[in-house]
């Protein structure tokens, strides 16, 4: 059974209020810094997020084709795999984080307007359409609803390593 739009909404809407909160609870100076060289700060994290999602927005009114398949078969796997903190997956060039944004009020103006734009996309043009402008390399091409989990997962995830930073710091 497909999730109906209000659900995708509702499901999306309650990731970003996670994050928000989240975001909201650190201090400007913690938002801002990295535990070591190698690991990104909140911000970067979340610049990271905006990024690959404003990607979407383009790849989700691209070339598409009607699924033969239940739409939504690869959503429980990728929440398998964003949630097996043990493996790291390294961010493709072009969607680590390059200083675009500068402060948490930055941050959430454009993850929110990029991720109702996602909405707006997805309730315009129908969720289940495979959109095939981009190949992930761990899942193939996929749903618009697939890809709208994904986003919700991959922000899970950074926000549970978000969590264990701000610890350190």
């Amino acid at each position: 059974m497909t999730r109906s739009p209000d659900i995708i909404a509702g499901d999306l809407r309650e990731n970003t209020d996670n994050l928000f909160r989240f975001q909201d609870s650190v201090d400007e100076h913690i938002f801002d810094n990295k535990p070591s060289d190698n690991e990104w700060s909140v911000k970067d994290c979340c610049e990271h997020i905006i990024v690959i999602e404003k990607a979407l927005t383009y790849i989700f009114q691209g070339n598409i084709e009607k699924t033969t398949k239940d739409p939504e078969r690869k959503i429980e796997l990728i929440r398998n795999v964003f949630q097996d903190f043990e493996k790291k997956y390294p961010a493709p060039e072009p969607f680590r984080p390059a200083g675009a944004v500068q402060n948490k009020a930055e941050v959430k103006e454009k993850f929110s307007k990029t991720r109702n734009e996602l909405l707006r996309i997805g309730d315009k043009m129908n969720w289940i359409d495979v959109c095939l402008d981009f190949r992930h390399a761990g899942f193939g091409v996929m749903t618009r609803v697939e890809w709208i989990y994904f986003c919700i997962y991959h922000t899970e995830r950074h926000l549970n390593q978000r969590r264990s930073v701000v610890e350190r710091v």
